[in-house]
Formats: structure tokens, C-alpha cells, sequence
């Protein structure tokens, strides 16, 4: 008998030691896929997809998400890493902001951009944490 292949867009991973994680992927994977890029874990299980239907639950006395916790949520949805010190990378920040990297790099060679941090060897890697990219854009803010 053969074995259907699941592909899903959401999975549950299970390690050894912490909590299950909810892994979300653009577009849907295999068990074998989510296995290979959690080497640690002891299985994993298909989330169901969401209903685009269906409302979004109502959050009750809920504080309004700022400009750093709306680009928090877009790291994690969109599968991005952030370090532990909250950085990313100038190609996944030029992605967050809407701008192309090269574009991204113009403005930092202006000195119109977000505040960034050089890192490594004479300072090749550019990197910004998502407080100073929420901070550049609510500067740039324009109330109507």
C-alpha cells in the first residue's frame, strides 16, 4: 500500500526537552522536509490551515501592537532569523521595510537610513536590530 505525502503549511515540532514549536512555512512542506530542518526533533504533526473566511479572534483588553512588535511578528510568520540581540540581516530588513537591499544599502551609504550595526571581518556584515528599523519608520510617519 503506498503512503500519502502530507504537505503542510503550519506543523507542530516536538524536541526532547522544551516545549512543542509552531513552525509556519510559505508554502506547504513534507514531514521529511520539517525533520531535515530540525534535527532535534522527535516528531512533528500537520497544523490545519486557517480559514481566510473565518475573523481573526478578538483580542479583549488587548495593548495595541507597536511599530516593533507588528515587525517581531513578520520575522517570525515569514520564517526569518533574528539573533538574540534582535537583529537581521540588511537583505531580510530591506524585505521588512518594503525597499529593495540595494536600495536599503543606498540609503545607508546617504546616511538617510535606519541606524545598523558592521559586524565581522573590517565590518562586512550589515545587520539592524528591529527597534531601530520600527524607530526609522514611525520617524518617517506622516499623520494626515
Amino acid at each position: 500500500m503506498d503512503t500519502i505525502e502530507v504537505l503542510a503549511r503550519r506543523w507542530v515540532v516536538r524536541f526532547p526537552a522544551i516545549p512543542p514549536v509552531e513552525r509556519k512555512y510559505q508554502w506547504g512542506v513534507s514531514l521529511q522536509r520539517v525533520m531535515e530542518e530540525n534535527r532535534a526533533a522527535v516528531g512533528a504533526e500537520p497544523l490545519p490551515e486557517i480559514d481566510p473566511e473565518q475573523p481573526p479572534p478578538v483580542r479583549r483588553n488587548a495593548v495595541p501592537l507597536t511599530t516593533a512588535d507588528r515587525l517581531t511578528d513578520m520575522c517570525r510568520d515569514g520564517g526569518l532569523f533574528v539573533t538574540g540581540d534582535g537583529r537581521v540581516t540588511e537583505p531580510d530588513a530591506a524585505g521588512l521595510l518594503g525597499y529593495s537591499a540595494g536600495h536599503l544599502k543606498h540609503l545607508r551609504h546617504e546616511g538617510a537610513g535606519p541606524a545598523f550595526h558592521r559586524v565581522g571581518i573590517n565590518g562586512h556584515r550589515i545587520s539592524y536590530t528591529l527597534g531601530d528599523l520600527a524607530a526609522w519608520l514611525d520617524g518617517r510617519r506622516e499623520d494626515w
